[in-house]
């Protein structure tokens, strides 16, 4: 109650906070799947046959990733039918990559062929969980030219997820 003489007013102050959850244990399995028409709705299979010459373009997609910082991918491909070209994080300069959409910035994207393989892995800078990724997304994009006619056999083989405390999840692979 107010003095009515006083001069000094009492305010009933709450203090609100909130809690960031950083793990949800009820969330389904990271998973790591191949898109053989990454312009398409949904997600399309790899190509079973190519003839000479002709390009294709494979989107590594991540599914139902928590708090992901960084990754780390590997494919195998027939190296009789097709040749690695590249791989990049994203297809155009003015279009973020995944793992930039939570306003992370990507320190490092590599590719790194093997014999019949590829490995693609990123990560971000600094360690900020604000910024590491949550969701569905592409993780980067492959590039092959059919030297041969037949099956490229483009197919994952392993999918390693890092979120920012350094603790890895082997994700499932498709």
């Amino acid at each position: 109650m107010r003095n009515q003489g006083s001069k000094h007013r009492y305010f009933h102050v709450v203090v609100c906070f909130t809690i960031l959850l950083l793990k949800n244990t009820s969330a389904e399995t990271p998973r790591v799947l191949l898109d053989g028409n990454p312009a398409g709705q949904g997600i399309a299979p790899v190509t079973t046959t190519v003839i000479p010459g002709e390009k294709i373009l494979v989107a590594v997609c991540a599914e139902n990733v928590e708090l992901m910082h960084s990754y780390s991918v590997k494919c195998s491909f027939n190296s009789d039918i097709v040749v690695f070209e590249g791989g990049a994080a994203t297809l155009s300069p003015l279009t973020p990559a995944f793992l930039e959409s939570a306003k992370g910035k990507i320190a490092a994207f590599l590719a790194i062929p093997g014999n019949g393989t590829v490995e693609i892995a990123a990560t971000q800078t600094g360690k900020n969980p604000a910024a590491a990724v949550t969701g569905s997304g592409i993780l980067g994009y492959l590039s092959f030219t059919a030297k041969a006619g037949g099956d490229p056999g483009i197919a994952l083989i392993d999918a390693r997820l890092v979120d920012p405390e350094g603790t890895t999840t082997i994700a499932t692979v498709k």
